[in-house]
């Protein structure tokens, strides 16, 4: 790889610090709320705490070139851990944020690979924060240019790299009409559609949207409780269990709805709220981020309902695409969208000891998924068990990220 000059690096370990580099990082990150100042300074106000077992370091780095111009941020803090210490992209864990990357001015991926790669294997960043045993990279879009080179620039200062597949994220295109937005669906899915349609004509069902700030207390309750009551009725607390969470996600909330990024979406019936999503977006594209039903109005398919209101209202609207982000739901397909690869990448530092740990930890995880695979398999001969599986699916119809520490 031919040689770039090494950009000009400041790390800074407070958002206050970074404040000046906060309007450019968000120009830089305009296509993704989930890597923008708003989301990841929330984040890390919830999430960056220090505890007896875990430490926590803000480490984002600016680049400049030589005329002090900014060419990326790499959004990343340090996590210290009596298994060592890892560097990682903000937003990852209870957050689960997708296309995470770093956050790069357009045509100098290769000079902030390079000059990322030196920062972290010298000696400079291994006093302030410590030497590192593990970069781990959740949430990555296969194919991300500056990731990739990343990687092979460490490799060839001896880190070890492993990456796996985790679920997909689905994204389907917005047709100007839907006529042309049925052209896309599977028969079944179609026909349903067509059903809510007339339900949605008739007022049987009512679509609301809620974008401004003074709507959004009142509003945000009945997100949660609807979230809420189908992650209980599955056997799960709920992301919403964790008061850290809601006061990420409701402060992230208010100020992208501020910059009308933000919105809830519900739908109605009989002036009851009986489905929400909670959705974020760019210039083009909706990201569905979570969503909740009441399964007692099960018989009139909830999820279908707001999810068909969400595209309707989309194509309206005049955006092109509606990502569904990450989860392998069945739903997706049917509407038709399509799955884009996410990836997980783990970087093992050149250390001895750091890859004797590894190599046990990775023996350990294979043993848990060999496990986990022989128990679905046995699930599958149980009649009782599949009709329950059966019986989840159907109120799967709607996104059910719960957005816990994995």
């Amino acid at each position: 790889m031919k040689q770039k000059t090494p950009l000009n690096t400041q790390v800074f370990s407070s958002f206050a610090d970074a404040e000046s580099f906060r309007h450019h990082w968000d120009r830089l990150a305009s296509d993704n709320p989930f890597i923008g100042w708003d989301w990841l300074s929330n984040w890390w106000n919830a999430f960056g705490k220090n505890s007896l077992f875990e430490t926590n370091q803000l480490a984002i780095v600016a680049m400049t070139d030589s005329s002090g111009s900014l060419r990326g941020i790499a959004p990343f803090y340090v996590r210290s851990k009596i298994s060592g210490r890892s560097l990682r992209f903000l937003g990852d864990g209870r957050a689960t944020s997708d296309y995470t990357r770093v956050i790069t001015e357009e045509n100098a991926n290769e000079e902030v690979a390079q000059t990322l790669a030196d920062l972290i294997c010298s000696e400079e960043f291994a006093s302030r924060f410590g030497s590192l045993n593990l970069i781990e990279l959740e949430g990555v879009k296969a194919g991300q240019v500056e990731i990739e080179m990343l990687q092979r620039n460490l490799s060839v200062k001896g880190w070890r790299l492993h990456q796996e597949p985790i679920e997909s994220a689905w994204s389907m295109p917005l047709g100007p009409d839907w006529t042309t937005q049925l052209g896309r669906m599977c028969t079944s899915q179609k026909r349903k559609a067509k059903k809510i349609t007339k339900q949605f004509e008739s007022g049987i069902i009512i679509g609301e949207t809620i974008e401004n700030l003074d709507e959004l207390d009142g509003a945000w309750s009945d997100f949660v409780r609807l979230h809420q009551k189908r992650r209980i009725e599955l056997g799960e607390p709920g992301c919403f269990h964790d008061p850290d969470f809601e006061q990420f996600l409701l402060s992230s909330t208010r100020e992208l709805m501020v910059k009308r990024q933000a919105r809830l979406v519900f739908a109605k019936y009989e002036g009851e709220r009986i489905a929400a999503s909670l959705v974020f977006n760019n210039d083009e594209t909706i990201f569905l981020y979570q969503s909740g039903i009441d399964s007692s109005f099960d018989h009139l398919d909830p999820g279908h309902l707001s999810n068909y209101f969400m595209i309707l209202w989309g194509s309206q609207q005049g955006y092109r695409f509606l990502d569904f982000l990450r989860g392998d739901e069945h739903y997706k397909k049917r509407w038709g969208a399509a799955p884009s690869s996410l990836l997980r990448t783990r970087l093992i530092s050149p250390k001895w000891s750091t890859r004797v740990r590894e190599s046990i930890w990775q023996t350990a995880r294979g043993f848990k998924k060999r496990s986990q695979s022989l128990l679905k398999r046995l699930r599958k001969g149980d009649p009782a068990e599949n009709r329950s599986r059966q019986s989840e699916s159907e109120l799967a119809n709607v996104s059910d990220r719960n957005h816990s520490q994995p």
